[in-house]
């Protein structure tokens, strides 16, 4: 589960997304990509249903890239 407080800037407060991802890690190399799907928040109800407001978006991609050091 993902929801944005206003972070990072621009997004809207109180969406929350349901998502998946997988992640590899070679050595101390990692990356990683998923989906998510928005379950509640950001939309405006209309006569027509629920739309989504500007700036939040239905699905998201995202991707992480990182390594782990230890000492």
């Amino acid at each position: 589960m993902l929801q944005t407080w206003s972070m990072p800037p621009g997004t809207r407060p109180n969406v929350t997304y349901f998502s998946t991802e997988t992640r590899l890690t070679l050595n101390w190399f990692m990356v990683g990509a998923g989906i998510g799907f928005r379950v509640s928040g950001g939309s405006s109800g209309t006569q027509f249903g629920n739309t989504p407001l500007p700036g939040v978006q239905l699905f998201l991609v995202t991707g992480v890239m990182g390594a782990h050091f230890t000492f």
